[in-house]
């Protein structure tokens, strides 16, 4: 019975012991995206109990795993460049310990931890950074007299994305496309993809689109010059020979034509050269004629 009543009292001191750190939270976003090269926070604020609501801050701590970013600690702060507290005039009282990332790059994603201790206790709490890149695009085409035109396209962000093809109507020409992928210094991925229209192919526009995860970041859309015209090569190589049998036809013709207006031209001269001349006697007087 003794030694029950004595568990129960070291239980009430440990509970007692550990109550002034309840006084003290931190509610934070678990989840935060970020665009690249462009400012991002880390929301994150002390939450104090009511027995609490005079607390003063002493010390806070920003890190990315094992870097310090940001050190408070008795009126002493410490800030890494690039990173700050979110509010420039903080100070001890504000309980809002955000942290400002200036300038977000790839190498800034991960987990950042905020730990934060008042003088009636303190707490901590672990946060995730994604960092995102809208991918940018980039077309050019090069289209040769007889060989088939070769389609290159172009892009760089992050993270590593696809580039898929697709013809005018909505064939999927991914498999006839030549893909290439490079990882810059800085993080970003550079994509390139080189496309060569399948034999027989009878369309005139592509589209290269930029796929990650599934989801479409952008998309680029190529007419090819002179496509269509190869693509119904047949009637018009057909409509070249008919041209051809039929333009010598009508020269013969007119040819013709020409001959028969210069013959009948030559035969009216000829009629109006066949009348009859008059003998010099015709016009003799009547003088001059022959008794009847």
């Amino acid at each position: 019975m003794t030694s029950f009543w004595t568990c129960l009292l070291f239980a009430a001191v440990v509970i007692s012991a550990g109550r002034p750190f309840q006084f003290v939270s931190l509610n934070c976003n678990s989840t935060n995206l970020a665009r690249f090269g462009q400012p991002s926070m880390l929301e994150c604020v002390v939450h104090l109990s009511k027995e609490a609501t005079n607390a003063k801050i002493v010390y806070v701590k920003w890190k990315r795993g094992d870097t310090s970013l940001i050190l408070y600690t008795y009126s002493k702060l410490k800030q890494e460049p690039g990173f700050r507290f979110a509010k420039a005039d903080w100070n001890e009282r504000d309980m809002n310990v955000s942290l400002l990332v200036d300038n977000t790059k790839v190498a800034d994603e991960g987990t950042f931890t905020c730990i934060v201790s008042t003088d009636r206790g303190g707490a901590q709490y672990s946060a995730n950074l994604s960092v995102t890149v809208q991918h940018s695009r980039y077309r050019s085409l090069t289209v040769k007299d007889i060989e088939p035109p070769e389609l290159f396209c172009h892009s760089s962000g992050y993270p590593e994305a696809e580039v898929r093809w697709f013809g005018k109507d909505y064939e999927d020409l991914t498999h006839s496309s030549t893909p290439a992928v490079e990882k810059r210094d800085n993080g970003l991925f550079n994509i390139s993809s080189k496309l060569t229209p399948p034999p027989g192919s009878r369309s005139s526009r592509y589209t290269c689109c930029v796929y990650h995860q599934g989801d479409k970041q952008v998309e680029a859309v190529f007419e090819v010059p002179g496509s269509a015209s190869k693509a119904t090569g047949g009637s018009k190589l057909h409509s070249g020979t008919v041209s051809k049998v039929v333009a010598p036809l009508v020269v013969i013709g007119a040819l013709i034509v020409g001959l028969l207006v210069l013959l009948v031209f030559k035969k009216r001269s000829h009629h109006h050269q066949q009348v009859p001349e008059l003998a010099e006697e015709d016009f003799a007087s009547p003088e001059t004629a022959a008794p009847e």
